[in-house]
C-alpha cells in the first residue's frame, strides 16, 4: 500500500536529458490518488487521454522542474505570509517570466490527496478567515506585479480572475460581520472592482450587494 507522494521509476534521468542552459521550466503530467495506485493502473494512465480527468495535473508547481537560476535572479520564494495558494503563486510568478519551457507528457509525479491538508480544511471557520487574507493578498501581489510590469495581463489576467473568484466562494460562506470586514479591506486597497456583476450567482447575492453598498 503506497500512502505518500513518489515519483516514477527513471524520471530523473528522463528529466536530465531533457534540460538543458536554455531552458528555463520542464513541464510533466502528474495524477493524484487517494490511497493506493496499482502499477496496472499507472501503466494504464499511459494510454488515456487525461485531459478530462480531474486528478490528471499539468504546469502544477509539483509538475515542474524550474532552473535555479530562474528562481534566483527573480528572486522567487514561497512567501511566509502566505497560508493558502502560496505554491500556485510561486509557480505563476516563475511561469511569468520564464523565456523557454519543455513539455514532456510522461507522467512523473504522484500526489497522494490528504484529507486533512490545507485545502480540505476549510470547513472551520478560523482556516477560512486565514484563507481569505491569503487570497487578499495574492491578489495584491498580482495587482502590483501588472503594475511595476513584472506580470502582463496575458499572462497573469486568467490568474487573477480566478482568485477573485475564489474570493467570491469563500465570501458567501462567511456570515455578514466577517464579510463585510473582507469588503471594507479590499476597498481600502483599491482592490474591490467588478467582482459583483448582476450576472454573478451566488448564495446571498443580494445580501452581499446592501454590505458593498
Amino acid at each position: 500500500m503506497i500512502l505518500i507522494d513518489f515519483i516514477e521509476t527513471n524520471c530523473l534521468g528522463k528529466l536530465k536529458e531533457a534540460a538543458s542552459d536554455d531552458c528555463d521550466i520542464i513541464t510533466f503530467g502528474a495524477y493524484s490518488f487517494a490511497e493506493t495506485i496499482s502499477k496496472e493502473k499507472r501503466e494504464l494512465l499511459k494510454t488515456k487521454d487525461l485531459k478530462n480527468d480531474s486528478d490528471f495535473y499539468y504546469s502544477a508547481n509539483f509538475s515542474q522542474l524550474y532552473k535555479l537560476s530562474l528562481v534566483n535572479s527573480y528572486n522567487v520564494r514561497y512567501r511566509k505570509d502566505i497560508a493558502y495558494g502560496e505554491d500556485t503563486l510561486f509557480s505563476h510568478e516563475l511561469n511569468s517570466v520564464a523565456k523557454s519551457r519543455n513539455k514532456l507528457t510522461d507522467i512523473f509525479y504522484f500526489y497522494r490527496k490528504n484529507p486533512e491538508s490545507a485545502m480540505n480544511s476549510l470547513q472551520q471557520t478560523k482556516k477560512r478567515l486565514i484563507y481569505m487574507d491569503s487570497t487578499i493578498s495574492t491578489i495584491e501581489i498580482l495587482k502590483e506585479g501588472l503594475k511595476n510590469g513584472r506580470f502582463t495581463k496575458k499572462s497573469s489576467g486568467g490568474f487573477i480572475k480566478s482568485k477573485y473568484k475564489q474570493f467570491l466562494m469563500m465570501l458567501v460562506r462567511l456570515n455578514v460581520k466577517d464579510a463585510n470586514v473582507f469588503l471594507k479591506t479590499m476597498r481600502s486597497k483599491g482592490l474591490l472592482i467588478k467582482i459583483f456583476s448582476r450576472n454573478t450567482i451566488c448564495p446571498r447575492r443580494k445580501e452581499l450587494f446592501f454590505i458593498r453598498n
